[in-house]
């Protein structure tokens, strides 16, 4: 796979800078959550206000922790009564309360924290309601929980993967734990109130609580209090994914249809967009594929074909060999709501300049 490379000259060095481009007014926070509560309820809510929606009631298990994996599934662990020994892993659909996958826990009783790692280990950390010291494990595809290590003297309420560390929530603070033996690595925030739960949303921000929620700053060691959730007890908290949008355009008059991600790709902020021309029908002799950028939709018939963008200042455009590409896409919440344009141009030696169809993509996130 090649990475789209810029020539000097382009408008832009990188696509990282995709965010400083980004239009003000463009710029949307995904503020809707997903938290389950101790008694068997999930709940919708919305950031910027209104009142708390009771989705569904949780069959099978009383939610005790939740964790969101990379394809936006949600993960919650439970019992399904008080009695210990039947813990159970379970991928929940919040809107109607099934279980849609669902496995038994081997060798715990009590799980209070569950996260997924990048290269998707889920972690879970065991509760110990006396206050006394939590033991972390990965839990195995088939639920045997494998032990990593022991956290020290804290009870770690919750966990939590935030950019690059593993955070741990307790009754009154948030610290940083060694993922490969569960060690307290540094006190982050002091003097907290409980944190029940810990979520990332699509900007980056941290937050945790648990009767009411706190935006949380790891690198302060700050927190913020705001205000009461509108339901009780709850154990997890998720935002919500944002579904991403595609939109073939082929142009007027029409460019063969050949450009577009590439099979089993999505576009997704902070990931790697993966874009393909195929050459199977169209240039196969082509020596250079050319990618454009724009904000605007465009209709220009040219010799090489119908342009359907504007490019961003007169580029950029990004060069390589032929096949497929890979752009890494800023983790940026400015990319909601932003329309971007993609299409493609491919050079040959027998045919010149021949432009394919454009996408429009509005970007998503897990």
């Amino acid at each position: 796979m090649k990475n789209w490379t810029v020539p000097a000259t382009s408008a832009l060095a990188a696509l990282a800078t995709l965010a400083a481009l980004t239009p003000a007014s463009a710029a949307q926070t995904p503020t809707g959550v997903i938290t389950v509560s101790y008694f068997q309820k999930a709940y919708e809510m919305d950031l910027d206000g209104g009142p708390a929606t009771t989705l569904a009631t949780i069959f099978g298990v009383r939610p005790n922790a939740m964790a969101k994996d990379a394809a936006g599934r949600l993960w919650t662990t439970g019992n399904p009564s008080s009695t210990a020994g039947d813990l159970m892993l379970v991928r929940l659909d919040p809107f109607t309360g099934a279980t849609l996958d669902e496995r038994p826990i081997l060798g715990l009783e009590s799980v209070r924290g569950l996260t997924f790692l990048p290269d998707g280990s889920l972690l879970a950390v065991e509760g110990d309601s006396t206050g006394g010291p939590s033991e972390l494990y990965e839990i195995a595809v088939d639920g045997t929980a494998l032990p990593r290590g022991v956290t020290g003297s804290l009870a770690i309420q919750s966990l939590h993967w935030h950019g690059a560390r593993l955070l741990g929530g307790t009754s009154s603070a948030v610290v940083e734990l060694d993922p490969a033996t569960g060690a307290v690595l540094s006190t982050l925030i002091a003097d907290t109130p409980s944190m029940q739960w810990m979520a990332t949303d699509a900007c980056g921000d941290l937050y945790g609580g648990w009767g009411k929620f706190h935006r949380l700053d790891v690198d302060a060691g700050t927190w913020i209090d705001l205000g009461f959730l509108p339901y009780g007890d709850n154990r997890g908290f998720e935002f919500q994914p944002v579904p991403s949008t595609v939109e073939v355009i082929p142009g007027s008059p029409a460019n063969p249809l050949v450009f577009g991600l590439a099979p089993g790709t999505d576009a997704l902020i902070g990931r790697t967009l993966k874009l393909a021309v195929d050459h199977t029908t169209f240039v196969s002799s082509a020596v250079q594929d050319v990618l454009l950028l724009g904000y605007t939709q465009a209709n220009i018939p040219t010799f090489a074909g119908t342009l359907s963008l504007v490019a961003v200042g007169g580029g950029p455009y990004f060069f390589d060999q032929v096949g497929l590409y890979a752009v890494d896409i800023p983790l940026s919440c400015g990319l909601f709501g932003l329309d971007l344009y993609f299409q493609a141009a491919s050079i040959s030696p027998d045919s010149g300049i021949s432009l394919t169809n454009a996408i429009r993509v509005q970007f998503g996130w897990n």
